[in-house]
């Protein structure tokens, strides 16, 4: 049961469980219906009730080729063996019940599981899917908005749940990457040449070469935020937490704790030329230093607090975490990082990420 590992429950319960509710089906032009038990492609999926000819479809993708621009698809509960392309559509995937009880675990082929290559934008939804099992999902040049998924147990070369290129740059809010390991570089998530925003996230067990939660290379024009995360227990060589390389990442507001680098960089290493920056977070009990740079890299860090130290207006004293070594990361009273953020370090344009 690849919901077994619970062990971030405490810090951000609504991680798998936000209500997909939110996204109502009285304004898309037509609703159809997914339901792997008793649907059926030959059908027309515009009916939730399996009954023919206005039942749902057996299949994701079926909808998806049925579906135009501005649609909304709503898939029942169940395990879909099956691999998904958006086809470049402005539409609403969802599913009905939530993440915990809709997989998709892909067809066996052992490539992407859920794919947007075709000029996909923000207004492309994908909300409350696990994806577990396989080579996760890649934006190729594109910027979905994926909402309360689960990418569980994937395994890729890089970018084991998520890999994004050519200058793609999706949204993630309020999803968890647990247990996702790649060979190369970013166990979660590897960001090529590309952007990518991440609000909210949990970084739980993740691990690979470079990046064990998040690597990020050659950014160019892209942008990689990264706010109100947490990163728990995931490892790498160099940047257990995160790796950046030639690019300039923000992360703001994000917790990380015991993440392990063998080599340097327990919650951030960076190198060739980087210079991100690091606001309101803290960072503590992460092997491998909790920031390291290489000779050509200068990362700023500001209003945190790092264990050991870390120059300009920072602390180094014990957070007091609920129970870290359960995974509770939430502050006791009298916690120093209590009302210790500077506002001013959030972007404006971020005002309204979460």
């Amino acid at each position: 049961d690849v919901y077994k590992r619970q062990t971030m429950h405490h810090l951000l319960p609504s991680i798998v469980a936000l209500a997909v509710a939110a996204v109502g089906t009285s304004a898309l032009a037509e609703t159809y219906y997914v339901d792997g038990a008793c649907g059926d492609d030959a059908w027309q999926g515009v009916g939730p009730i399996c009954v023919p000819p206005h039942g749902p479809f057996q299949s994701v993708q079926a909808a998806i080729d049925a579906a135009d621009h501005g649609d909304g698809i709503i898939v029942a509960a169940g395990t879909y063996a099956e691999s998904i392309d958006l086809l470049g559509k402005a539409l609403v995937l969802r599913s009905a019940d939530g993440a915990a009880t809709t997989l998709m675990t892909g067809d066996g082929g052992g490539g992407r599981i859920v794919v947007c290559a075709t000029g996909e934008g923000p207004d492309t939804i994908i909300e409350g899917f696990t994806i577990t099992g396989g080579a996760g999902m890649i934006d190729a040049g594109t910027s979905p908005t994926v909402r309360a998924c689960a990418f569980i147990g994937n395994e890729a070369e890089s970018g084991a749940a998520l890999l994004v290129t050519d200058d793609g740059a999706p949204v993630l809010r309020q999803c968890r990457f647990d247990g996702n390991t790649a060979e190369l570089d970013g166990g979660a998530i590897m960001v090529d040449d590309a952007g990518c925003t991440t609000v909210s996230c949990l970084f739980d067990g993740n691990t690979a070469e470079n990046g064990g939660a998040i690597a990020s290379r050659f950014a160019g024009g892209g942008t990689v935020q990264i706010m109100n995360c947490v990163f728990f227990q995931n490892t790498a060589t160099y940047g257990a937490a995160i790796l950046n390389s030639s690019t300039a990442s923000h992360t703001v507001n994000c917790t990380f704790a015991n993440n392990d680098a063998s080599m340097s960089g327990g919650a951030m290493r960076s190198e060739a030329i980087s210079h991100p920056v690091i606001d309101n977070s803290v960072l503590w009990n992460n092997g491998g230093g909790e920031v390291v740079d290489d000779e050509t890299s200068v990362t700023h860090v500001s209003y945190s607090n790092v264990e050991g130290g870390f120059v300009g207006p920072n602390i180094d004293a014990d957070p007091a975490f609920v129970d870290q070594g359960a995974g509770d990361l939430r502050l006791l009273g009298g916690s120093p990082c209590i009302d210790a953020a500077n506002s001013m370090d959030v972007p404006e344009d971020w005002a309204d990420l979460d």
